[in-house]
């Protein structure tokens, strides 16, 4: 960090690779007899003309013209022979797959993302997990922490240079970006180890990391400010550098608690890397088990074998620059003095080689690529060969590997993990650099394709796994981490040699991840003309366009069976009606009829969308209770229903309740006794193996316990073969006395509020971790706390919620349903505020903000979100709403409300409608990456 920059060497004249001569010179030199069109250099009208001639001499080119107009170019020219050559087949795979799919939501930490994905290989073999994820938020919160400090270190050593000078500009454009690369994933793991993504699971700003990046950069930029006039002062008044320096880190350390206060209010508070924690879980046999001890010591137990993080190294394929010597990037980190990063430059045989050798010893591929390139994410296929553009358009797409990283055509943007290989029958031969004996032979012949784990979900590609041509990993590969051990020899003595190449900061292989701070939704507006997205998760629809007749239309072309008349009748010029066509000649009865059927279609069409009720969203919701199946289910736990009491947490009044396993079940909130001082449960658990329910688990304090430190109920079932089931329906009676309950549940659920009970609580969570769509919670408004947070992670709710003074309500981590009636409850004293914040994801929402009470309005503060590309439909006629609107999204209706802005203009601040007063109180935020519909 911080070295002089070395210059890179020439492109190696070993390159296989050779610059490609665009120009023909006799053509060229044979060229300068004859003057250019435009000698000046403008575009006139003549070399318009002069194009266009020679375009309308091409069949081709009028072809492309007609067909490339009404359809975007990366689906037109989609070739099928690419899906053909490139199945989801592979005959060399590891040993043990494992699961699930990961998706980094919006934000750009897919290198976290593959390094976990391959750290938790050896975990899952370990434990014989079946689904298991390890906490990409743990290492995201200390990544980002490090990488902020990491700037503020620069800012301090570059403090005597201009603002306008190239390296300090690039660092404040690019100063604490979600991107990343494998050495600084080694850094986190050997300063900060690793949990289970249970310990520390996945939050707002983790997911949609935009908001969070956006205030740090804010921050930060404003801290490298402060350090950057404290140290001219300092400069001034002759103190000496040692001194200098001294101050400004305190200085910094001042401002880094600034960060420190921002992230663990967004992210939430990590646990340390020296505190223990517990974690439980199922192995893939449903057998509990139990793990305990720091996150150095999970690290250390489970991802330092076969082969530690530490012991691993970078190779790369650039052919700018030359093979077999060590490189850097100049100010390339995230914790500040620790491990640089650094990449073996090689020919891109060798990684070939090294990705296969490594799948044969059962070890996953970290590897870093252009992944926007010659891409399908819908059929998940990487290949050069994927899209006819060259023959469309009659060019030439020239540029070479080199060339196209020169003139920042392509740089390595995303990291992924390589699973298995398919080889041909052929022999593969291994280069010298692989094998010291000279050249030995690999049995199973030449990589042709390889797969790829993605972390964009499982909705795109093969269930979230992509297929890569060999061609493509020749073209837009540019990394891949080894083991020492299972690398070239050669190659890791120039690892080992040290004395590494410093590219400068701004090179193509700075990172993998977002590099400059565009707005995440510019990039995907112009991955989505092309149909593709790069970093992002979902397709508007997840589908490719499809371009069809009219609804119900024939074929385009059909058979010619008309017989020629004999005799050419007389055409009637009387009587002509050319609405119906009777008593016409052909040509206009056939016009009339034409007409009438297109007016008849369009008719029956208006009838019919007159009479069907618009959607609401909540056409697929499952039925409550029945849909989960298991009813008629005979045997019952205990053999009759269970009723116990759990004595209310001493010291707060609070109380927890969760359910873990294989079970399903409904939970029924219902109002306590007035003189109940505990919870009460009436629990029924019925199987349809009597086997299972020796193994269910309840765990509570005992009833006879006077001072209860945690009070909670756990329900633990074991998780059913195929085709069989469990399932649990609880009613939980709330006491008067209680004033704050969480209920969550990791199992598919069903909660319901009863709309007889009235319950008043301070704090009321109820938090849904499956990610199964028969979840639901069905508020009612007769439950009322001062802070209520209602989440699904899938699913649904649906019903009435209240106000009291906050209420959350969030379904953004998938396509969860949110619809609901708001009811702000009546202040006592001063109006207070009503504070409500929604969060959605790609499924619909719908708010009905209800306060029918004319004697009183309590100033309203709503924020709703969509961090996918949700429709909002957002009515609040019946608020009496008075104030400003802020109202970003794709596209929007706003009926009732005015512009601050004439159309056409940008408004100064971030208000952009008004209702009513713009003195009012009331504020509303609206922002959706979709359409939103607001109505007053």
């Amino acid at each position: 960090m911080g070295s002089a920059q070395s210059t890179p060497a020439p492109p190696s004249t070993s390159d296989p690779e050779k610059q490609r001569d665009f120009v023909d010179t006799t053509a060229f030199l044979a060229a300068l007899a004859a003057p250019p069109v435009s000698p000046n250099g403008s575009l006139t009208l003549s070399n318009l003309a002069s194009w266009e001639s020679k375009i309308n001499g091409s069949p081709k080119s009028r072809l492309a013209r007609t067909i490339l107009q009404h359809s975007d170019i990366s689906t037109a020219l989609t070739t099928r022979s690419a899906f053909i050559s490139d199945p989801h087949v592979f005959n060399t795979q590891l040993d043990f797959k494992t699961g699930p799919i990961t998706s980094q939501k919006s934000s750009g930490r897919c290198w976290l993302f593959a390094s976990t994905n391959v750290f938790r290989y050896e975990v899952m073999r370990k434990l014989k997990l079946e689904d298991f994820q390890l906490s990409q938020s743990y290492l995201f919160f200390f990544d980002k922490l490090n990488k902020a400090n990491y700037y503020l270190e620069s800012s301090i050593e570059l403090a005597d240079r201009p603002l306008d000078d190239r390296v300090v500009n690039f660092l404040s454009s690019d100063l604490i970006s979600d991107g990343g690369q494998w050495d600084m994933v080694v850094n986190l793991v050997e300063n900060y180890g690793l949990v289970p993504q249970s310990v520390f699971p996945e939050s707002t700003h983790s997911s949609l990391s935009g908001p969070l990046n956006a205030l740090l950069k804010t921050k930060l930029r404003e801290h490298a400010l402060i350090l950057r006039r404290a140290s001219a002062n300092l400069r001034a008044q002759s103190f000496s550098p040692e001194a200098i320096s001294r101050a400004l880190r305190l200085k910094k350390e001042d401002l880094m608690k600034e960060v420190y206060t921002i992230m663990t209010a967004t992210l939430g508070v990590p646990p340390g890397p020296h505190e223990k924690f517990s974690w439980d879980y199922y192995d893939a046999d449903g057998k509990p088990g139990h793990w305990e001890g720091t996150a150095k010591d999970f690290a250390k137990e489970f991802v330092s074998k076969p082969y530690a993080p530490q012991d691993s190294f970078s190779l790369i394929n650039d052919p700018r620059n030359e093979y077999s010597k060590l490189y850097t990037v100049d100010r390339l980190g995230n914790v500040f003095g620790g491990r640089p990063v650094l990449y073996v430059n090689t020919e891109i045989g060798n990684m070939k080689t090294t990705v296969v050798k490594m799948i044969k010893a059962g070890i996953p591929v970290f590897f870093g690529c252009d992944v926007g390139k010659f891409s399908s994410r819908v059929e998940g296929i990487m290949d050069p060969a994927l899209f006819e553009y060259e023959n469309a358009f009659d060019i030439t797409l020239g540029l070479t590997k080199a060339e196209r990283l020169q003139v920042n055509e392509s740089a390595m943007t995303h990291a992924m993990v390589i699973s298995a290989v398919h080889l041909d029958s052929e022999v593969f031969p291994i280069p010298e650099s692989v094998n010291a004996d000279g050249f030995s032979l690999v049995e199973d012949g030449n990589p042709v394709r390889f797969k790829v784990e993605n972390s964009w979900g499982p909705d795109v590609g093969d269930k979230g796994y992509f297929v890569m041509a060999a061609a493509w990993f020749d073209e837009f590969v540019y990394q891949v981490v080894v083991p020492r051990a299972l690398a070239p020899k050669d190659l890791v003595k120039v690892y080992d040699g040290g004395n590494a190449v410093v590219l400068p900061c701004y090179d193509p292989m700075e990172r993998t991840g977002p590099r400059f701070s565009i707005g995440f939704w510019g990039m995907v507006t112009a991955v989505m003309v092309s149909t593709e997205e790069e970093g992002r998760v979902a397709l508007p629809n997840g589908e490719p366009t499809v371009y069809r007749d009219v609804e119900g239309g024939d074929e385009a072309v059909s058979l010619l069976n008309t017989d020629i008349p004999v005799t050419r009748p007389k055409r009637k010029r009387a009587k002509c009606c050319m609405c119906c066509g009777l008593d016409c000649g052909l040509f206009w009865k056939a016009i009339g009829i034409v007409i009438a059927l297109f007016a008849a279609w369009n008719a029956f069409k208006l009838i019919r969308w007159a009479v069907t009720p618009s959607p609401t969203g909540l056409e697929e919701m499952p039925e409550y209770s029945t849909s989960l199946g298991c009813l008629s289910a005979e045997y019952i736990y205990s053999e009759k229903p269970t009723t116990f009491s759990v004595p209310i947490g001493a010291q707060n009044a609070d109380h927890g309740f969760d359910t873990r396993g294989g079970a399903v079940g409904t939970i029924t909130v219902l109002e306590g006794a007035e003189t109940a001082t505990k919870v009460t449960y009436e629990v029924v658990i019925r199987s349809d193996d009597k086997a299972l329910l020796n193994d269910v688990n309840l765990e509570y304090p005992s009833d006879q316990d006077t001072a209860v430190g945690k009070s909670h109920l756990r329900i633990v079932t074991p998780r059913p073969d195929e085709g069989k089931c469990i399932r649990y329906d609880v009613k939980m009676y709330v006491p008067p006395t209680l004033k704050k309950l969480h209920l969550a549940s990791h199992t598919i659920s069903h909660v319901q509020f009863d709309p007889e009970s009235h319950i008043q609580l301070d704090d009321f969570f109820v938090t849904l971790f499956s990610p199964k769509r028969l979840n639901m919670i069905l508020p009612h408004n007769n439950l009322r706390s001062h802070n209520l947070q209602l989440e699904v992670y899938e699913g649904w709710i649906v019903g009435d919620v209240s106000i009291e003074t906050s209420t959350k309500i969030t379904t953004q981590r998938g396509a969860g349903v949110l619809n609901v009636r708001v009811h702000p409850t009546p202040s006592l004293e001063t109006p207070e505020l009503a504070t409500l914040r929604t969060t959605s994801g790609s499924g619909r929402t719908d708010i009905f903000y209800v306060n029918k009470d004319a004697q009183f309005h309590r100033p309203i503060s709503s924020t709703h979100m969509s961090s996918m590309n949700a429709d909002m439909y957002l009515t609040y006629r019946d608020a009496k709403y008075s104030g400003l609107i802020e109202l970003s999204a794709k596209s929007y209706t706003a009926t009732g409300a005015e512009r601050i802005a004439p159309f056409g203009e940008e408004p100064q601040d971030k208000w952009t409608h008004w209702v009513g007063d713009k003195e009012g109180k009331d504020e509303l935020t609206v922002k959706t990456r979709g359409w939103a519909g607001v109505y007053f």
